[in-house]
């Protein structure tokens, strides 16, 4: 008799736990929007670009303060890409984002971007903005780009194919979506400005400068 009424209350106990889960499931899929469905606009690197700046640094000599931001891409590892005097543009090349084990590494600047670099396949690119003010000094405004490599699915037919899951050639992406634009196999997808790192690298500059 005990080991049956052990046994009810168990069945009831798992009844109910059923009938919260089946309850939380349907909740969680109430929303009609999808998970996919972002702002077309964000995925332009040219959009995160044009968001003001957050942070800048002023020196009254040119020269200085461009040499004090290219040494900034020096000791950060980043090679330089571009060097446009005449538009006051310094920017680099992008670079994969530091993991745990890269102590060395100042480009992910707190725990969650280490983490987040070290989970995912996520680069960095810096520009630097350098302007004339009205009273003859210079202004530059540091900007890092944040992007994640995206990498779609291999189709495998057959078991013996797992093998070449990575080492395979790629999947062929050649046919549009529904809109009839072809989309890309592998590509990189911009997902915010660092102001954490261009803050840091303005506070570097600043030392640099002396003040």
């Amino acid at each position: 008799m005990h080991l049956l009424r052990c046994w009810k209350f168990k069945v009831r106990c798992s009844t109910l736990a059923l009938i919260f889960a089946l309850g939380g499931c349907g909740s969680s899929h109430s929303t009609t929007r999808p998970v996919t469905a972002v702002d077309e606009k964000l995925s332009h690197p040219d959009y995160w670009w044009n968001q003001p700046a957050v942070v800048h640094v002023s020196c009254p000599d040119f020269q200085k303060l461009w040499d004090a931001c290219k040494g900034e891409l020096y000791v950060r590892l980043f090679p330089i890409d571009r060097e446009q005097y005449r538009d006051g543009l310094l920017t680099s090349e992008p670079v994969i984002s530091k993991q745990f084990f890269e102590f060395w590494r100042t480009d992910a600047v707190d725990v969650h971007d280490v983490a987040e670099s070290s989970l995912a396949t996520i680069r960095r690119t810096i520009h630097f903005e350098v302007s004339r003010r009205d009273d003859g000094t210079y202004d530059v405004v540091p900007k890092v780009l944040v992007e994640r490599f995206q990498s779609t699915e291999r189709r495998l037919t057959a078991i013996t194919q797992y093998h070449e899951s990575f080492t395979g050639p790629r999947v062929s992406m050649d046919a549009p979506d529904e809109s009839g634009v072809p989309f890309a196999a592998e590509y990189w997808y911009p997902l915010r400005r660092d102001s954490l790192l261009e803050k840091d690298m303005a506070e570097s500059i600043r030392r640099r400068l002396g003040q």
